[in-house]
């Protein structure tokens, strides 16, 4: 059980680190905590060598055939990742944009005590507000004070924590200044393969990510650190617009009250390399700084069977609002269950089992991205000449904006082909066709 104790250490210190006290929000805790905890207590538990041998090839990875990256931009996989609130995601126009004025955003019942603590939040960051630095709206600062469980200062503490790291990436200009094309369209097919998939029961956000498929630790290998967080960047501040843009239009709050899906199937030894554990943390302590205290719960679907050991013993670190809100099932008809007492089946993708299709594809490509294996070489090498090309971020915005009489979507989805034939490494003839046509 050594491996088992040494991922508790692990995962304590890495939240020490994020919060400075025991763990106390799911989605943090869940990655950081009990994510780690059960990868390495199930590797402790199914008695893995200690060299451990490389996973078996799935659908995609190695001896399966690696997915063609033209063939996945052609199908605008992972494009519409952030729309599926929208009452149709495929007339609306660009991704969601985060605002950077204050929204008047629904909010939920407030206890007396909470809404004396919101007051003296605002006081507090009054400073933020007068400078205009970063959104100060009580829907904004609810999310931090509720974070720290209504401690104020500790509130403040983290806000001003989340408004330099927004600065330190530039965050508030990503629209106009950042390079889009290469750290939102080119690989938004493999990151984050996961997206908004609907709603739940009683009107819940859904967001959905195939974990197990993400190859978190070949991206680590393949691209630096900052890149990868600029690229989840990209993603957490499309998720959060979205949900601030379904909320203004619903008029429903989303402050605590959505769902994360995580789908485990597929996951691998290699996750349990200390390294990627640890990398993953900093994912999760970066998300959360943006994005923090909107979940309801967590659910964990298709888990490995021995990981139903490992979540009695992590669950006990946990206090009793997060074992609450985490949910783990083992094997389909499980998985399929626990969810069907959150969402219908419209919510739930039909690749396991549910009724959602995009365009009449099971494994709703369109949001999720792509599930079949590695990311190709081609689509990896375009991210590096594209990020060293540089260049401003809004060309897809703009070129809504201005594309006359296309269908919305339209023109954008030309960033996401061009150069995509071109660029296949793996189709040739293909490339060779387009070129005597372009000729």
């Amino acid at each position: 059980l050594k491996p088992f104790w040494l991922g508790v250490k692990m995962a304590l210190a890495a939240h020490a680190e994020v919060t400075g006290e025991l763990p106390n929000f799911a989605f943090t805790l869940l990655a950081v905590l009990v994510l780690p905890v059960l990868l390495i207590a199930w590797r402790a538990c199914a008695g893995a060598p200690k060299a451990a041998p490389a996973a078996s090839p799935s659908p995609g990875a190695a001896g399966a055939c690696t997915p063609c990256a033209a063939r996945c931009w052609a199908r605008e996989d992972g494009r519409y990742k952030h729309c599926r609130l929208r009452p149709d995601m495929y007339s609306a126009g660009p991704p969601p944009v985060y605002s950077l004025a204050n929204l008047d955003l629904p909010l939920p019942p407030l206890a007396a005590h909470e809404l004396e603590g919101l007051r003296a939040l605002e006081e507090r960051v009054s400073d933020i507000t007068a400078k205009g630095d970063a959104r100060t709206d009580r829907a904004t600062l609810l999310r931090f004070l509720r974070a720290r469980k209504g401690n104020v200062a500790a509130a403040e503490a983290y806000f001003r924590k989340a408004v330099g790291y927004r600065q330190e990436l530039g965050l508030e200009r990503m629209d106009v200044d950042w390079n889009l094309e290469a750290y939102e369209r080119c690989l938004a097919p493999w990151w984050a393969r996961g997206g908004l998939v609907g709603f739940g029961l009683q009107g819940q956000l859904v967001g959905w990510e195939r974990f197990g498929r993400c190859r978190l630790p070949e991206l680590l290998q393949a691209l630096p650190w900052e890149d990868l967080q600029r690229l989840d960047a990209v993603h957490t501040v499309r998720v959060l617009a979205a949900f601030e843009e379904d909320s203004m239009r619903r008029k429903v709050p989303f402050v605590g009250n959505t769902i994360l899906v995580l789908d485990l199937e597929g996951m691998g030894w290699e996750y349990c390399n200390p390294s990627v554990l640890k990398a993953y943390g900093k994912l999760v302590e970066c998300r959360d700084m943006l994005l923090p205290a909107t979940l309801a719960h967590v659910l964990v679907v298709r888990a490995p069977r021995s990981f139903a050991l490992a979540w009695q013993l992590g669950q006990k670190l946990l206090d009793p609002i997060t074992r609450d809100k985490v949910q783990i099932a083992a094997g389909e008809r499980e998985s399929m269950a626990m969810l069907r007492r959150y969402m219908g089946n419209e919510t739930i993708p039909a690749y396991l089992g549910g009724s959602l299709r995009t365009n009449g594809d099971p494994e709703c490509r369109h949001l999720l991205g792509d599930a079949d294996g590695p990311i190709p070489p081609e689509a990896l090498e375009r991210f590096q000449a594209l990020r060293r090309a540089g260049g401003a971020a809004g060309a897809g915005a703009e070129a809504d904006a201005t594309s006359g009489g296309a269908q919305p979507g339209e023109a954008d989805a030309a960033s996401w082909r061009s150069d995509a034939v071109e660029s296949c490494c793996v189709c040739p003839r293909r490339a060779a066709d387009a070129r005597a046509k372009g000729a």
